[in-house]
């Protein structure tokens, strides 16, 4: 099993208004799947974390790894997340290979109130349905709370641009 972490950046040579970072970041995820991911034999650190959610009753602990761990992209959804981007937008995306085990320290992360907006990658009658429920994690520009899709989040980008 082959699992990755993947993004794309908006150059901030695209934006005229002020923002925080040199690019605006966007992190590709698997938001639901089906069936999870066999995170105990996926995470090197799974026995830890299982005895400190035992010894310590920290089940959001356990909640976030096995989320974060769900959250990666098998092959088969990084090549569909690839084809889906660069034929449809034109936006490149870049991937990261997880070496399995992964130590926890290397799974996504991102603070959910530091992200403004999620991307939702495809649209309803939009005849390029991706298999897996992916969204894009946008930070850390703060305007984009109105965004929805890839369209939307280009769209709204230009649209400051000529404010």
């Amino acid at each position: 099993m082959n699992l990755y972490k993947a993004y794309s950046l908006i150059p901030s040579t695209r934006l005229t208004m002020d923002h925080e970072e040199d690019d605006i970041r966007i992190e590709w995820i698997v938001y639901f799947r089906d069936e999870p991911l066999p995170v105990h034999q996926i995470l090197a650190n799974y026995p830890q974390a299982l005895e400190m959610h035992e010894e310590q009753s920290a089940p959001e602990y356990l909640r976030w790894i096995q989320s974060r761990v769900n959250n990666l992209l098998l092959e088969e959804e990084k090549e569909e997340l690839e084809l889906y981007l660069t034929e449809k937008y034109g936006m490149p995306v870049y991937f990261e290979k997880m070496i399995i085990p992964i130590d926890v320290k290397k799974l996504p992360w991102f603070r959910e109130r530091y992200i403004n907006s999620m991307v939702i990658l495809h649209e309803r009658g939009d005849p390029f349905i991706l298999n897996s429920c992916i969204v894009g994690m946008v930070s850390p520009f703060k305007n984009f709370n109105t965004v929805h899709t890839v369209s939307d989040f280009l769209q709204e980008i230009d649209r400051q641009n000529e404010v």
